[in-house]
């Protein structure tokens, strides 16, 4: 029977985990529409230099992938530690991966990723380095790609944050630029779900030298 509870709870936290990043990615789809006229949701086939590989968001250009947004939630704190620094290690792993594969086959595409954790991960802190502070410690180095001619494995965009997991506040987001992440004790400024949607678009502009509606 215990057995039974321990798999029923993880199926329970993986279909949560499974609708957040479904509804962000679809709020990503649609948002910044006007922008990219065709995005699509819904972890859709990209070419990588391994073959076909699943990305949460894609826009798609006549010359390929234009770009693509990669989503990372981790919901549930470990009962041991009661932080959400567990899977940490993870993340760099998955993204570097992620970003290396797809730049590797197409390097002109734009990367971002949106790391997203409850907001608890904020004040759970242990000599003062919350379970926030330790994601945007780690995903620092897997963003700011500038080049097309190297840094495949690192994203152009990547934003780490928080939600609200309380009934007043669910689904209200409070996000950081992990590039401005500088040295222990800093979180960077608040950053608006919007401001996340405008590194974006500049992003990509720099990149293909055109101006996106908005």
């Amino acid at each position: 029977m215990e057995l039974i509870k321990k798999y029923d709870l993880r199926a329970k936290k993986k279909n949560y985990s499974q609708k957040l990043s479904s509804a962000l990615a679809a709020k990503l789809a649609s948002d910044p529409k006007p922008s990219f006229g065709g995005i699509e949701a819904g972890e859709l086939d990209a070419g990588s230099a391994k073959g076909k590989q699943r990305v949460d968001v894609v826009f798609r250009t006549k010359l390929g992938l234009g770009l693509g947004v990669s989503i990372k939630t981790y919901n549930f704190v470990d009962a041991s530690s009661k932080r959400y620094t567990k899977n940490a290690q993870r993340v760099d792993k998955e993204l570097r991966s992620e970003a290396a594969d797809l730049h590797q086959y197409q390097p002109m595409a734009v990367l971002a990723a949106h790391v997203v954790l409850p907001d608890l991960a904020r004040h759970d802190g242990r000599c003062g380095k919350s379970s926030l502070e330790h994601f945007l410690q780690i995903c620092r180095m897997r963003t700011g790609r500038t080049r097309t001619d190297g840094e495949q494995d690192l994203f152009e965009v990547l934003f780490v944050g928080t939600y609200g997991v309380e009934r007043a506040t669910f689904g209200s987001l409070e996000l950081h630029d992990a590039a401005e992440y500088r040295t222990r004790g800093f979180i960077p400024r608040s950053k608006s779900w919007e401001d996340f949607l405008e590194a974006i678009r500049a992003a990509y502009e720099q990149r293909n030298k055109v101006r996106l509606r908005r």
